[in-house]
């Protein structure tokens, strides 16, 4: 039995979800946007906002986010 994998914020490791604000850094990982970084961003905006705009970075964590 295969177990699902919930992609999780580096920093607060709690799970990510579609409409959660994010950060999206120059190395195109997703953080929380409340939890901050010290890398430069790149972009913000709705974790799905992010999936949307850059689906060539996400296209095996679209279908594990919520």
């Amino acid at each position: 039995m295969s177990e699902k994998v919930v992609p999780r914020c580096p920093v607060c490791k709690q799970p990510m979800r579609l409409n959660h604000r994010v950060i999206m850094d120059i190395l195109n990982g997703l953080i929380h946007e409340e939890c901050g970084t010290d890398i430069p961003i790149k972009d913000k905006g709705t974790a799905e906002e992010m999936l949307n705009k850059y689906p060539m970075h996400f296209s095996n964590l679209k279908k594990r986010i919520k």
